[in-house]
């Protein structure tokens, strides 16, 4: 399995201090379409790109190109994020060639939200003979949300969000910094240098990587439905959790259970 969780990855000041700036960001950038470039042979010019660069060199692939990155937010529990892969989408119109990135991760800059939910299916690499999704289907990692939170896996895994799991504290929203690692830039329009009319304040983060060691298979308690590439899929889901939980679940429905779909309570 080609993915880590770290329940706590940041300082709380360097977490405080990058939650600030994704803010400044967002009120700058309503629309959340873009995502930016840091070429990592270049010294960082600014907080993010300090911490991209850290982090890259804390999971020992500092040696990539450069990296894509973003901000992106959900006001609501109802809100979500369909799955999909991560890929140079650009490149692929343009060209036909289908890039996914090989490294993906997602910071969490907040205390609640929705949980990322992570499936073992994948794209083919070059998506060739029209095949577009492999992988066992054994399992799925739920990671909830919390500030200074980080995940990351190394295949062109499906993940998205989960609407309607989790808890947003009022006055609150769910935020997350994610930067992919490439070895090619991305084609534009879709990532292009940071050019919005806020100047991201410098500074220095500081690491405290603690990592998930023994991640935790829990029983289904029912399944919802999903679209993997229009293919119509079934996660399983176990409906109960703690803040920052990151767990498993076995994609295997148990033969007790009822092929309707149910949420328990939480």
């Amino acid at each position: 399995m080609s993915i880590e969780s770290y329940h706590s990855y940041l300082t709380e000041e360097s977490a405080a201090n990058l939650r600030a700036e994704a803010d400044n960001i967002l009120a700058h950038d309503p629309e959340e379409k873009l995502t930016w470039w840091y070429d990592l042979s270049k010294p960082p010019s600014n907080i993010i790109e300090n911490y991209i660069m850290k982090s890259a060199q804390q999971h020992g692939l500092d040696g990539y190109l450069g990296a894509e990155w973003w901000i992106r937010s959900h006001d609501s529990i109802n809100s979500q994020w369909y799955f999909h892969v991560d890929g140079d989408v650009d490149r692929f119109r343009e060209t036909g060639e289908y890039l996914a990135a090989p490294f993906c991760s997602v910071t969490y800059l907040c205390d609640g939200g929705q949980p990322t939910v992570v499936c073992d299916q994948h794209h083919d690499w070059l998506k060739t003979n029209d095949i577009y999704i492999t992988g066992n289907a054994d399992w799925t990692l739920w990671s909830y949300p919390k500030m200074g939170k980080h995940i990351c896996w190394g295949l062109p895994y499906f993940h998205g969000v989960v609407a309607n799991m989790g808890h947003i504290p009022e006055g609150d929203r769910r935020v997350t910094l994610m930067f992919n690692l490439w070895n090619s830039r991305p084609f534009e329009p879709a990532c292009v240098e940071y050019n919005l009319p806020y100047n991201i304040k410098d500074g220095e983060v500081f690491l405290y990587p603690m990592k998930d060691t023994d991640l935790e298979f829990r029983e289904p308690h029912g399944h919802f439905t999903a679209y993997l590439e229009g293919v119509e899929t079934a996660i399983q889901f176990h409906g109960y959790h703690e803040p920052g939980d990151s767990f498993l679940v076995t994609q295997i429905r148990p033969q007790h259970l009822s092929e309707d779909q149910y949420f328990p309570i939480q």
